[in-house]
């Protein structure tokens, strides 16, 4: 998420990139995964119902971006 106003102080600035300070703005972080999750059936996998562990995170950045990791989950034998 973009920091958006050029007018921030630098202590709101700073809460900001540190992850202090979180965005609760829209769009929300749901919307964002269930559009990856999609986006991404028949590519990476087969369909989004496979998908058995996921962490999300929104935070506030001067170089916005969503970042995936995806690993292959082997069960413990």
């Amino acid at each position: 998420m973009v920091l958006y106003k050029k007018n921030l102080t630098k202590k709101v600035r700073n809460d900001r990139l540190s992850g202090k300070e979180r965005p609760i703005v829209k769009p929300d972080l749901s919307n964002y995964v269930k559009a990856i999750e999609d986006g991404l059936n028949k590519i990476v996998w087969k369909d989004d119902s496979l998908i058995v562990h996921e962490e999300t995170d929104k935070f506030y950045s001067e170089n916005p971006r969503i970042e995936i990791e995806v690993e292959q989950w082997e069960p413990e034998l």
